[in-house]
């Protein structure tokens, strides 16, 4: 399928695009998804149909430029990614060049947005991009591996742990690590996956001087604890620049008990 109209039959059809141009620039679809906006390539189009014959007939033409970013910041890859559009994801795979960590104007990557959705399929495909960084953050210093744990899905969370050079030490604009979130929700497959990982710091400190230990201690999550126990190194006696130690932060006397017994303090 074509997607220049150029000749009069199909006048309507580009007419319908036009004004589909013009309700997107205008509302920008989602902060998530591929936003679509005047300046999009015909590729955009094609990878978001899944259109293979198209790529790669585009793909052959004299200056084509698999990488064009709309006004967004999208790219032709990220619209695969945001409809998990596999066959696509592999197509463009295929095209010399293909930059898979281009971020758009909110710092989000084509595997920031896969994850987003939830499509582990589509993080796989991303996954044998070459040079693929996972440890990109956006503008609020999240990661990919952020992603996967605000939407509960572990899953990516254990593909992503996984992938080489992974840096799950990485903080977001407010000091908070994967494992620092995970420890205050009481993820505890999450902080499982983490603790496999070698160069892990379990005592790393956000913003308020808060380390995972004392927020697994302040939401009350005892098995969030005993979990963090059996990371190599952790210190219960770090102090916040606020309230104190681990044992000053827990909640309730069961909490308390529990930091004692697995920390003998």
């Amino acid at each position: 399928m074509s997607y220049f109209f150029s000749d009069s039959k199909n006048l309507i059809t580009s007419a319908c695009i036009s004004v589909f141009l013009l309700c997107t620039t205008v509302f920008n679809l989602s902060y998530a998804g591929h936003s679509l906006s005047k300046n999009d390539s015909p590729l955009a189009y094609a990878v978001m149909d899944n259109d293979l014959e198209e790529i790669r007939k585009l793909a052959k033409q004299p200056n084509f430029n698999v990488n064009k970013q709309n006004d967004f910041g999208r790219t032709a890859l990220m619209g695969a990614a945001y409809m998990g559009n596999v066959e696509a994801i592999n197509e463009l795979a295929k095209i010399p060049n293909i930059d898979a960590n281009l971020q758009d104007n909110n710092g989000m990557t084509a595997l920031m947005i896969a994850v987003l959705e939830g499509k582990i399929a589509t993080v796989n495909e991303l996954a044998k991009l070459p040079n693929i960084n996972t440890n990109l953050q956006d503008k609020d210093g999240e990661t990919a591996l952020i992603y996967a744990l605000d939407e509960e899905n572990i899953e990516i969370f254990k593909k992503l742990v996984n992938f080489p050079n992974i840096n799950a030490n990485l903080q977001d604009k407010f000091g908070k690590t994967a494992l620092m979130l995970a420890a205050k929700r009481g993820n505890i497959d999450a902080i499982k996956e983490l603790a496999n990982l070698p160069n892990i710091n379990a005592n790393l400190q956000d913003g308020f001087g808060e380390t995972a230990l004392m927020l697994a201690s302040v939401y009350g999550n005892i098995k969030a604890i005993k979990e963090l126990a059996k990371f190599k190194g952790i210190n219960p006696q770090i102090k916040s620049t606020i309230d104190g130690t681990a044992l000053d932060y827990a909640i309730d006397k069961a909490t308390r008990e529990c930091l004692k017994q697995v920390f003998n303090l």
